[in-house]
């Protein structure tokens, strides 16, 4: 919802000149308050876009051709997950002689993490440039 930057089609025409984007992508329009010709694009389209600093509170504008007098919806996802002690125990090397470890009757204590993230405000964990970068690494592969 608030992921989209505006920009002019001059601005446009110049970074697709420069190969920073797609020529032809975007949803093109006119404002109607300045009468200029305008380009939308969600702002993970290219680098290009957010090195401009057209950013909104959120991250980003609301989209163009949201319905005006709506409030927007901004949807949160919820994920949980358990870590047992002894999950992965249940299997043994067996020696020569039929000796084993000693292996527990139930998975043991249990950690859970729970989270909620959305496109909005992310995932609500504030995350060093070192962090950052590892995760945006991992993205492209």
């Amino acid at each position: 919802m608030f992921c989209c930057v505006q920009i002019t089609l001059e601005q446009t025409k110049e970074l697709e000149e420069q190969g920073e984007i797609v020529k032809g992508s975007g949803y093109h329009y006119i404002d109607p308050l300045t009468n200029t010709n305008m380009v939308e694009f969600h702002v993970d389209t290219s680098e290009a876009l957010l090195k401009l600093g057209i950013v909104g509170e959120f991250g980003g504008n609301i989209l163009v051709i949201f319905p005006a007098g709506c409030k927007p919806l901004i949807v949160f996802g919820h994920d949980e997950s358990i870590f047992k002690q002894f999950l992965m125990s249940k299997k043994a090397w067996t020696g020569p002689n039929g000796e084993s470890n000693i292996v527990p009757k139930d998975d043991g204590l249990g950690v859970m993490i729970s989270a909620f993230q959305s496109l909005e405000f992310g995932f609500g964990m504030p995350l060093t440039p070192d962090q950052l970068e590892e995760v945006n690494i991992i993205k492209r592969d």
